[in-house]
């Protein structure tokens, strides 16, 4: 009778792992990377290092984002969401989005792309510092979600110099 428990109970797990590396395929028809960016030879954006922390650099060449690979290639719908941690003072018009709640939220629009998306973020002066939130929608469903830090280089300085960098 132990055994046949066993049996049933080797069944049962088996069964669950099945299931569980099905839904796992499902969701996983997509490769989400956010973090630092840099281009390519072909001059597209990708995420050399991945992280949770962005330091405060106005600069055209320091950008971080996101990429979304489909595995196995095809066209797919990608937009995004971004709450920032205070309102941006000065929120212009754009055709590839709108903001909302005050300047709080930056929501684009759905952007048509074949195999792979590519979205990199520089920052203007007046930009807040704080947590940011990003959402990242493929296909109208939400697929990942980011919260990252961006920091202050002064404050990065002053924490590299207290441990004697």
């Amino acid at each position: 009778m132990k055994n046949l428990n066993c049996i049933r109970l080797l069944i049962i797990a088996s069964f669950a792992v099945f299931v569980q590396s099905g839904t796992q395929a499902i969701a996983g028809n997509y490769k989400i990377s956010f973090g630092l960016m840099n281009k390519n030879a072909e001059g597209m954006a990708f995420v050399f290092h991945e992280t949770r922390h962005i330091d405060f650099r106005v600069d055209p060449s320091y950008a971080h984002g996101f990429t979304v690979q489909r595995k196995g290639g095809g066209q797919f719908m990608v937009s995004y969401a971004v709450r920032f941690p205070e309102p941006i003072k000065a929120p212009g018009s754009s055709d590839a989005g709108r903001y909302s709640e005050g300047g709080h939220v930056y929501t684009s629009l759905d952007q048509l792309v074949w195999d792979r998306a590519s979205v990199p973020f520089v920052f203007d002066e007046g930009d807040p510092i704080g947590i940011y939130e990003l959402s990242i929608f493929v296909d109208g469903k939400l697929r990942e979600k980011v919260v990252y830090e961006v920091e202050s280089t002064e404050s990065v300085d002053d924490f590299d110099k207290d441990l004697g960098f």
